[in-house]
């Protein structure tokens, strides 16, 4: 896995993320796009905090340690990686929870600075990537077995598995923009 390229498509899928975010008032993350769903604002913690808090831990903890090694994906991990490049175009639902379930957030601004902190780790963890090439591997809940590099490049593919999402809020804002008129 070529880890420049994998930077730099992450951050072709961030860039989208942050130029939106530009152009959303505060009261657009307040939106919902379907019944039941998330806010916009839950959206983008849901980034912000699955890259800082999950996968670039399991990162760090992969380089840390060879343990896991030998352990595989599952169909689904292989699937992902190996043939679709992404995840399926399907959309995945987690019964809310306290431990999953994205805190609400309406300051445009703060957003910004968790998208920052995100591309400065992003960062930070590709040279640490090409500077270490061994890695054990941590199981994803969904994907197996995982290794550094891997939880690297799955932090792009979640980001860009999420522009669907994205793209009912944006109709979601231009209706109601337009009932407001």
């Amino acid at each position: 896995m070529n880890i420049t390229k994998t930077l730099n498509d992450f951050l072709k899928v961030l860039s989208l993320w942050e130029k939106a975010l530009e152009d959303y008032q505060a009261e657009h993350l307040k939106i919902k796009a379907e019944q039941g769903g998330w806010t916009l604002g839950q959206l983008y913690n849901h980034l912000i905090g699955s890259a800082l808090n999950f996968h670039i831990k399991e990162m760090e903890k992969c380089l840390a340690s060879e343990e896991g090694r030998n352990r595989s994906k599952t169909v689904k991990g292989f699937m992902s990686f190996n043939i679709l490049h992404g995840f399926p175009p399907v959309k995945i639902s987690v019964p809310p929870s306290k431990e999953y379930t994205p805190a609400e957030e309406e300051n445009p601004g703060e957003l910004a600075n968790g998208l920052k902190r995100v591309r400065g780790r992003m960062e930070q963890m590709a040279v640490l990537l090409e500077e270490k090439k061994k890695s054990g591997k941590t199981a994803h809940p969904a994907l197996g077995y995982l290794n550094a590099r891997e939880w690297f490049r799955l932090v792009e593919m979640h980001y860009r598995h999420h522009l669907r999402q994205k793209e009912s809020f944006d109709a979601a804002i231009k209706l109601k923009d337009a009932e407001n008129g």
